[in-house]
């Protein structure tokens, strides 16, 4: 069956990491590490609540109107904290998924999995500049892009982005939708093979977007779709030393209705937002300090690292 196009998703525009991550240095939240969870949702923002109310109820799709040239206090330093958390959400999630499959409780686990997976994608796409915040009414989200490119040429005062915000009323967005703006990102995001080998790019980009839940949906919403032969025993338990290896040899990620599919895509996900945080982190100790406890949580898990691209072709993992 052919997916339904996300036509919203599809003004999301070309992208350079480079030129992302030299623009995140200016927009580095103040906190020390450990970052703490963030008080109050990006949404909440009054910057930001300023120009969402803006927007008519009836407003047509026009770049002119939905692009801001001018800061809007706070927000792009919000985002980054956001997508930092999120990387740390997932890394927890995935180590209590490991928990539970090396406990017996393999086919719940997977469902764990995928909310890794589903975390560390909300990180990493922030870490790009997207993210989608809902309306005070939840009729409708905004899609916002913060390194959107500048309408107006030229006129950039002192101190200002050589990027815009964009901001685009959409319909309420759900996880499918959410995927879908993730492969969109993916799709137009420039990043470097030292941080993300093209293997696992280039299979993500072309996976549909129902894929990516397909085990999910499948444990949570079909009578048939228990996994594996644990309801009342749990005498088979995962082995997960391997994990790592498996997912630089993608032996999962192109199969996304076998059962490992959600492991390998959360551990995949989680390490290119944990790579992007490194690199970051070269230039900003507090941001690589942040990557670091990511490392050293994963450090416990069975596979026993959180970035599995860091040495590839080494053979060996962060």
């Amino acid at each position: 069956m052919a997916t339904v196009r996300d036509r919203d998703a599809e003004h999301i525009v070309t992208r350079k990491w480079d030129d992302i991550r030299r623009a995140w240095l200016d927009y580095i939240p103040t906190h020390d590490s450990p970052w703490p969870v963030p008080e109050h949702e990006i949404n909440e923002l009054p910057s930001l609540q300023d120009e969402l109310e803006t927007f008519p109820a009836d407003h047509r799709r026009n770049v002119d109107s939905e692009t801001r040239e001018e800061e809007i206090t706070g927000l792009r330093a919000a985002a980054l904290h956001e997508a930092v958390i999120l990387i740390h959400k997932a890394a927890n999630v995935l180590r209590a998924t490991a928990e539970e499959g090396s406990s017996g409780y393999r086919t719940w686990s997977r469902s764990s999995a995928y909310h890794s997976a589903f975390f560390a994608m909300r990180g990493v796409l922030g870490i790009l500049g997207v993210f989608v915040v809902p309306s005070n009414d939840r009729k409708r989200d905004f899609q916002i892009d913060i390194w959107a490119p500048r309408r107006a040429k030229g006129s950039r005062s002192p101190g200002d982005s050589e990027f815009a915000v964009r901001i685009m009323p959409r319909r309420p967005v759900k996880h499918k939708e959410l995927w879908s703006i993730f492969r969109r990102v993916l799709r137009v995001s420039q990043v470097g093979p030292e941080i993300w080998p093209r293997a696992g790019n280039y299979i993500l980009k072309k996976l549909d977007i129902t894929a990516f839940s397909a085990v999910r949906h499948r444990v949570h919403y079909r009578t048939t779709g228990w996994i594996y032969d644990d309801l009342d025993n749990l005498c088979r338990k995962d082995d997960l030393e391997n994990l790592a290896e498996e997912v630089l040899n993608l032996h999962y990620l192109g199969n996304p209705d076998h059962g490992s599919f959600p492991l390998s895509l959360a551990l995949h996900i989680l390490s290119l937002g944990v790579a992007l945080m490194s690199d970051i982190g070269k230039e900003v100790p507090k941001v690589q300090a942040e990557a670091d406890r990511t490392s050293q949580w994963m450090r416990n898990a069975p596979w026993k690292c959180a970035n599995v691209f860091k040495h590839v072709g080494s053979g060996n993992a962060e």
